[in-house]
């Protein structure tokens, strides 16, 4: 499994455990079908915001889907980037091969 699936898998099964706990604790409505179709929404939204992120960077960066995902994936687990946003990471990633530097994604 790739390193951002198991990241939206996780972040899934945040997602729908924090709306089962808040639909848990008024007890006198049934909140949870509500809950979970929110939660399920918000999934939705947050697989396909990572897609066309995936799809945006790869035609404004001119690789495959499967290498900006890739790196995606290491952006997600580089503890070393700071404050860094994604398009920034690219953009440093792509400066440093173009210069012939061509340093692992953490050393950025």
């Amino acid at each position: 499994m790739h390193k951002v699936d198991r990241y939206l898998l996780k972040n899934t099964f945040f997602i729908f455990l924090l709306a089962n706990i808040i639909a848990y604790i008024p007890r006198e409505m049934n909140l949870f079908p509500g809950l979970n179709a929110v939660a399920f929404c918000l999934c939705l939204l947050m697989f396909c915001l990572i897609r066309l992120t995936v799809r945006r960077y790869a035609e404004e960066f001119g690789k495959t889907r499967e290498a900006v995902k890739d790196l995606l994936g290491e952006y997600i687990e580089d503890d070393k980037r700071g404050k860094v946003s994604f398009n920034d990471y690219l953009k440093k990633l792509q400066a440093r091969s173009v210069a012939g530097g061509d340093e692992p994604p953490g050393q950025i």
